[in-house]
């Protein structure tokens, strides 16, 4: 996130979500990867011309660390990974996370703070990459938990949107969101991670965490989380529409010009499983 957003009422939608779901499963620490950018010159228009607000003033409202002192208070090891974040280096910056995930303790919630939430399908400087979930999702252990910041778009569904990217992202993963009374445009998406590679819940686990409950095929699969039909005519999991013809023959364009907020068309077409692909 940008400093300039630091500290204002979605941060305390933010925590108090991380803390309720540290709480809610025991978790011994929270990471928090802010993506960190700087927002330029920092300047006040007076009567003398532009004169730049004092460091003393600007750094004490943007203090990324200062949230680690909630750690007694939470009785969670909270840790703020404060890097600057370069879009345009984005595998550096995701394996320098992994390395501070590595040395958090056990079990752990990984909390991504981009500006936005997760790529709609364009990926910019705001957004986190679906790519940078999947990976991240792989390096938790069962029990542990990933979040992600999510911002409002124009979109009345967008919260439903938001969740079905994260679930691909999280190969199936069931996503809930939580969302506070004094900042409703955003909310806090989040799953907990299986004991099972394909999420179902383990000994400890409650199986309403997870995904467990689809046995239609894969958990990734967007047709089988809608429980369609191996045999033709194959369905759009969105929509419902029939396609006529040899299987899926113009899924791409139809879905580049309904879906593509939903996932961009290659994502939905690689998570389809075998039955359903063929």
């Amino acid at each position: 996130m940008q400093g300039i957003w630091y500290g204002d009422r979605r941060d305390r939608v933010k925590w108090g979500a991380l803390a309720f779901l540290a709480k809610e499963f025991d978790l011994a620490s929270i990471l928090q990867v802010a993506y960190f950018r700087e927002s330029g010159q920092n300047l006040l228009r007076t009567h003398r011309g532009d004169v730049k607000i004092a460091d003393a003033v600007w750094k004490r409202f943007a203090n990324l660390s200062g949230v680690e002192g909630l750690s007694r208070a939470l009785r969670v090891d909270i840790k703020v990974y404060g890097k600057t974040f370069d879009p345009s280096n984005r595998e550096q910056y995701l394996n320098g996370v992994l390395e501070s995930v590595a040395a958090c303790r056990q079990p752990r919630l990984v909390f991504l703070d981009p500006d936005t939430g997760i790529e709609p399908g364009t990926l910019k400087a705001e957004h986190a990459s679906a790519q940078e979930l999947e990976r991240l999702w792989d390096n938790l252990t069962p029990g542990e938990v990933l979040a992600v910041y999510q911002h409002a778009s124009f979109s009345p569904d967008w919260i439903t949107q938001s969740i079905k990217r994260m679930a691909c992202a999280c190969r199936g993963a069931l996503v809930r969101a939580i969302q506070g009374n004094v900042a409703r445009d955003v909310a806090i998406l989040w799953a907990r991670k299986g004991r099972h590679a394909n999420g179902c819940a383990g000994p400890g686990l409650r199986k309403s965490d997870n995904i467990g409950g689809n046995q239609h095929g894969s958990s990734a699969c967007q047709c089988c989380q809608k429980k369609l039909p191996f045999q033709r005519p194959r369905i759009c999991p969105e929509c419902g529409h029939r396609f006529k013809g040899n299987g899926w023959d113009g899924i791409d364009a139809h879905w580049r010009s309904k879906h593509k907020d939903v996932m961009p068309y290659e994502r939905f077409w690689n998570s389809l499983c075998s039955q359903h692909k063929g």
